[in-house]
């Protein structure tokens, strides 16, 4: 939870700035393919839940890092 707008809203004014940037999703919440699905029609390539696991963090940073 950040204080100033939630993640969605932090990717949408992301992507005005830089469109093509890859932003991954930081999440605690239990992730169904319709949160999945809305993530990334938000403009999230992908997402990471909490606890992180530094392998998997990795992973995708390398991933989408091109």
């Amino acid at each position: 939870e950040m204080p100033e707008m939630d993640g969605y809203t932090a990717v949408r004014e992301i992507r005005k700035l830089y469109p093509t940037i890859p932003v991954l999703a930081y999440t605690a919440a239990l992730i169904d393919q319709e949160m999945y699905t809305g993530l990334k029609e938000t403009g999230f390539v992908d997402a990471v839940l909490k606890p992180c696991q530094p392998l998997e963090l990795l992973s995708k940073i390398r991933k989408y890092a091109n």
